[in-house]
């Protein structure tokens, strides 16, 4: 596939700021679940593709796949390892734990860590 045609992964952060200002009655917490998970992906296909590109990284197995890139971060950018982590883990707490609460406030505050865990990873290319 062409760079060009090539999914942007920051489209999801930008996606991410679009739905924090969307007003819907009954559904804030869905929201907010969805701009977390949405952040996450982006500095996760970004770290990946990072990954990829500069230490011909691969996947051991297909299961666990996250956990393998988290790892490989702690290696290769150990800078970003625990912000990363976090991104994970609410990530996970926003798609799988109905028990958690997200808020927006939460969600918005994850926008901005997730911005600067890319633009870390982005700088790394230079």
């Amino acid at each position: 596939m062409s760079s060009e045609k090539e999914f942007k992964w920051y489209d999801f952060l930008n996606l991410a700021e679009v739905f924090l200002d969307i007003k819907v009655d009954n559904i804030e917490e869905a929201k907010a679940r969805t701009i977390v998970s949405r952040a996450y992906y982006a500095c996760y296909h970004k770290a990946l593709k990072y990954l990829k590109d500069k230490y011909n990284f691969e996947f051991e197995d297909r299961g666990n796949q996250h956990k393998q890139v988290l790892e490989a971060i702690r290696c290769y950018a150990p800078d970003i390892a625990d912000e990363f982590g976090k991104l994970h883990d609410d990530r996970i707490k926003a798609d799988y734990f109905s028990e958690e609460r997200i808020s927006i406030d939460k969600a918005k505050l994850l926008v901005e860590e997730s911005k600067e865990v890319y633009r870390t990873i982005r700088e790394k290319y230079k």
